[in-house]
């Protein structure tokens, strides 16, 4: 990838798994270069870690604030890939999100700051936007125990599939 400027991606598919794992820029395009790679060992998606792009996709995770958090910044990685530097967020879907939040802690907390940032818009661009990057850095850091937990079953799942191998 870094010596061909015109490679994008590692891969043609699986893009949200590429992303790497960060948690913070969300302002910057460099946040949402697709580099990330797993080897062999991990083909499987049962075996492959997670990040906060792509949490909400862990199969033991059907609802609660920590879904909601990771489905909105899989929203905002999906609409920077599709749209690039005119990406934007919409404001409806953070408003849905927010509604499937459980209860009124941090995580939802985070979801009344970002809806503050609309000042009667539909939208609000993602990169480039400062006051965003702030309150999604937040957002992210509130993830920190549900990637713990998921990653945890996938270690078992990477020992089982080793197991096999060997």
């Amino acid at each position: 990838m870094a010596e061909n400027k015109l490679t994008w991606s590692i891969s043609s598919c699986d893009l949200l798994y590429q992303l790497r794992q960060v948690k913070t820029k969300f302002f910057d395009a460099s946040t949402f270069y697709l580099c990330r790679a797993s080897s062999f060992f991990v083909n499987s998606h049962r075996c492959q870690s997670y990040a906060i792009f792509h949490l909400a996709s862990f199969d033991q995770a059907h609802s609660g604030d920590g879904v909601a958090a990771s489905n909105l910044l899989h929203e905002i990685a999906c609409n920077v890939l599709r749209d690039g530097s005119q990406a934007e967020l919409k404001r409806e879907a953070v408003e849905q999100l927010r509604g499937r939040c459980t209860d009124q802690g941090n995580i939802s907390n985070e979801f009344y700051g970002i809806l503050t940032q609309y000042d009667n818009e539909s939208s609000t661009p993602i990169l480039g936007n400062p006051d965003l990057n702030k309150l999604l850095e937040s957002l992210a850091s509130y993830l920190s125990p549900y990637i713990t937990k998921a990653n945890k079953a996938v270690a078992g799942f990477v020992e089982k599939d080793i197991y096999i191998l060997i």
